[in-house]
């Protein structure tokens, strides 16, 4: 299946937050093609796009996700001693930097396909 012995359970962490228990439930609930369950699973790596929707959604925490240390929510998107909360672009600057790196190369790609199709 995997030969990261992590992912397993990582994807039953997912699992748990979304409330689904089918692959095809998961693909729903992240808004991804079933085949893109299946791809993670064969690679052994949770996507990062996964992680930051889950964050973005849920405020699910990607080191609890990853690892299983630490809270599994984000608190009420970190409130300031002013008692504003913080933007979601400020919980993202928290994430670790390679998760924003991988997320930022993924845009990138995007927007360049996308000015391609529009070039055609």
């Amino acid at each position: 299946m995997t030969c990261n012995p992590q992912f397993s359970e990582q994807l039953e962490r997912i699992k748990q937050l979304t409330g689904t228990q089918t692959q095809a439930d998961l693909a729903k609930f992240l808004g991804v093609q079933q085949p893109a369950i299946s791809a993670a699973i064969m690679r052994g790596k949770v996507p990062d796009g996964w992680l930051i929707f889950l964050l973005k959604r849920l405020r699910a925490n990607p080191e609890w996700i990853l690892s299983g240390r630490g809270p599994v929510y984000i608190p009420e998107a970190g409130k300031r001693e002013t008692g504003k909360p913080v933007s979601f672009e400020e919980l993202l600057g928290r994430l670790p930097a390679h998760l924003l790196t991988d997320e930022l190369l993924r845009r990138i790609k995007a927007s360049q396909q996308m000015r391609n199709k529009g070039e055609s």
